[in-house]
């Protein structure tokens, strides 16, 4: 123990000398620093050699902890100097979104109203990898994840079947080289994995460029097909394919070009699944009916072509009251076999409905959540899934269709505090005849400010009204907080229900004058 405290102390006193031996009273006037301003100066060395980059001053107390003081470039021999007020310090090191000097540390100076030699010694790593032919000319990103956070990122085009990436400015450590790769969800590791646990390790000392060197050409397999029919004409938006594992997990996604051509790059070879999918409607690719999930056995080397849809569609126009072109409706479909699909349709009239297989379909469309006046209704204007025209579509066809819309029907009233008075701002929703709210997946209720009320384009049926009280408890229409006790109100014959009220419990806040 002994022994170990005088070599510190013998490593302390040299120290000291060097910096004695560095300051100002063996500098040229001009080159000392003005009193409570410091100086550091030295190279930049990366695997030995001098080179050009950006050094920042971090500081590391005060006020302004963490913050970047100031920055400088080493000259192309590497050479740099910085002025500093007295204070602790880290360098770091950026070249292009490179950054170099450890958490270390050993990187922390404390500069004094001297000029300090520090050189910056890191290091350079050249990483190559070959690609298969398919990539020629293409470009990709790459970027190292050390302990403690990610050091920069790279770009390198596909040359003569290989990239190279540079990094030209890393502290001395061990790296996981992740490949930013199209259509690819997250990260791909090297030499070839999703976790970053298995990858391989680039590992970087000071007195040597380290070279890492893998293949990917030979793992490469890849699917490629058409997608060809009704959203190519529909302009409704880009039919995309994405790719899951046997457990179904995505893998990623491409998009199909102008002619339904698509190709599907696999650098882990595995068994999946190809899911087309158009505004909300997905179907599986390479199967026979819509219950079916094929699967593509992928193996290194795999090229698997021919993979096709022809898919059908019809595009939609609303025609009636109400505001068809800025509010989107509510839409659901269903075929034969009761299989529900919800199309993400946009607020334009007319909307595109597509990749749909052949076969017979029921359409619904709704507005009353959208505040809109018009009743919902099948198409063919029945109010039951029974009394709809179907859909019947071939392979490959597209159908326009009009739907004539119909003025719907509405509950209104209002909300008087238990006094009788009108309640400041209150909530108010509609609820179907088993209590859940009218809107499945929206905001169920509505902010009043005055009390009143008025619900629109609504269908014949059972509805119940509620309203929140005290600490979210709902409060029922006529006035209770059971809904048991509550009364439903009834549509029939497409008759409005009007002049509703009732009031809230003892105690609430009035509206103000």
């Amino acid at each position: 123990m002994e022994n170990h405290t005088m070599k510190r102390l013998a490593c302390l006193l040299i120290l000291t000398g060097i910096l004695i031996l560095s300051s100002c009273g063996n500098e040229s006037p001009t080159m000392c620093p003005t009193e409570g301003i410091g100086a550091l100066e030295g190279y930049l060395l990366s695997s030995g050699q001098g080179v050009s980059a950006e050094i920042r001053a971090r500081t590391m107390e005060g006020a302004n902890e963490g913050r970047i003081y100031h920055s400088t470039m080493s000259d192309s021999t590497g050479w740099y100097r910085v002025d500093l007020p007295t204070g602790l310090y880290r360098l770091e090191v950026e070249d292009g979104g490179l950054s170099g000097g450890s958490s270390d540390t050993r990187d922390v100076i404390r500069v004094l109203p001297r000029v300090f030699r520090f050189d910056l010694e890191l290091n350079r790593a050249e990483i190559r990898v070959g690609m298969p032919d398919e990539f020629e000319g293409r470009e990709l990103s790459m970027w190292l994840n050390g302990p403690d956070n990610e050091r920069g990122r790279q770009r390198a085009k596909v040359q003569d079947g290989w990239m190279e990436f540079v990094f030209p400015v890393l502290p001395p450590g061990s790296f996981s080289m992740a490949l930013s790769i199209p259509m690819h969800n997250g990260p791909f590791y090297l030499p070839g994995t999703r976790d970053p646990l298995a990858a391989d390790s680039l590992t970087v000392d000071t007195d040597r460029i380290t070279i890492y060197e893998v293949d990917l050409g030979d793992t490469y397999a890849s699917i490629s097909g058409s997608i060809t029919g009704s959203w190519q004409e529909l302009q409704g938006g880009q039919m995309r394919v994405r790719a899951f594992s046997v457990d179904l997990q995505p893998l990623g996604e491409t998009g199909c070009s102008a002619d339904g051509s698509f190709t599907f790059d696999f650098f882990i070879p595995q068994e999946v699944r190809l899911k087309s999918s158009f505004r909300g409607i997905k179907q599986w690719l390479g199967v026979a009916s819509i219950g079916d999930q094929g699967v593509f056995d992928l193996q290194p080397g795999d090229r698997i072509t021919g993979v096709t849809l022809v898919e059908s569609g019809f595009q939609v126009r609303l025609d009636g009251p109400g505001n068809l072109t800025y509010h989107r409706p509510s839409v659901a479909m269903f075929d034969e076999a009761g299989n529900e699909y919800n199309p993400d349709v946009n607020p334009d009239n007319p909307f595109p409905v597509g990749n749909l297989r052949p076969g017979r379909y029921f359409l619904h469309v709704s507005g009353y959540c959208q505040d809109e006046i018009w009743a919902p209704q099948w198409y063919g204007g029945a109010e039951m899934m029974a009394d709809a025209i179907p859909i019947d579509l071939a392979e490959g066809e597209i159908q326009h269709l009009v739907m004539k819309l119909v003025e719907g029907d509405r509950i209104e009233g209002e909300i008087l505090t238990w006094d009788g008075q009108r309640p400041e701002r209150v909530n108010c929703g509609l609820f179907g005849f088993d209590g859940a709210p009218l809107c499945s997946g929206w905001y169920p209720w509505r902010r009043l400010e005055d009390g009143r009320f008025n619900f629109r384009g609504l269908p014949n049926g059972e509805y119940f009204l509620a309203t929140q009280a005290y600490q979210h408890e709902f409060w029922w229409y006529p006035g209770t907080g059971n809904l048991e006790e509550a009364t439903p109100i009834i549509i029939e014959n497409h008759v409005s229900v009007t002049g509703l009220s009732w009031n809230l419990p003892q105690p609430w806040k009035a509206a103000g004058p």
